[in-house]
């Protein structure tokens, strides 16, 4: 039944599902504007036609008629081309949304991240991270600078991205009072700062993470 709805839509506005698809519901009509432009009208009719989207007036938005209708459009997609679609999706997102609070900054991270581009995913962990702080939602805050740490990590290349996460994930294991971690992340961060180029400033902070820290303990 699902496959007979999907195979209504013509060829010419098979992109736009895909697309919407992979973006998920709901969307709003500029974010379908960015995928398909001009042809947008006709491409909304066509899957409204299809019963495939609906339209909630009071919402202004687009979604699809059911989770497994639109779970079922993502399955047409082949395989080598959704990482296009996702990097499509994720750069929507980017530009129309507005507030990049933690549920979008996850959203985008994980879009990017399925179009395999590693450094925006960090960048959106990172955000992630921040976001979860401002509500002390620190294991959250911890466990999204983890994920960021391991892409960079399995990335096998030392970079200042990677000596930010570690920096942020020691004051994150500071305000859970983790410190067995934080001896581990310094550590880290002062070898990747040996490694890169860092400015002496930086490297100055990074001891003084590291002999205040002991300091401390004592």
């Amino acid at each position: 039944m699902l496959f007979h709805r999907l195979s209504r839509v013509p060829e010419s506005h098979k992109p736009f599902l895909k697309y919407a698809a992979t973006l998920g519901s709901p969307f709003s009509k500029a974010q379908a504007q960015i995928a398909v432009g001009k042809s947008l009208d006709a491409s909304l009719e066509a899957l409204q036609q299809a019963d495939i989207v609906h339209y909630e007036s009071e919402a202004g938005r687009y979604h699809f008629a059911h989770d497994l209708t639109q779970e079922a459009a993502y399955n047409i997609i082949p395989e080598a081309e959704r990482a296009h679609w996702h990097l499509k999706v994720a750069e929507t997102l980017e530009s129309t949304s507005e507030t990049m609070d933690l549920e979008t900054s996850l959203r985008i991270a994980d879009h990017y991240l399925k179009a395999g581009e590693v450094s925006k995913t960090v960048e959106y962990l990172l955000k992630a991270s921040a976001e979860a702080r401002k509500y002390a939602l620190y294991p959250e805050a911890q466990s999204y600078l983890q994920r960021a740490l391991d892409l960079l990590v399995g990335w096998a290349m030392p970079t200042l991205m990677r000596l930010d996460v570690l920096e942020q994930l020691d004051t994150v294991a500071k305000d859970i009072g983790d410190h067995h971690r934080r001896i581990d992340y310094i550590r880290e961060a002062l070898s990747l700062s040996q490694q890169i180029e860092t400015s002496p400033q930086r490297r100055a902070s990074l001891y003084h993470r590291k002999y205040g820290y002991r300091y401390l303990r004592r």
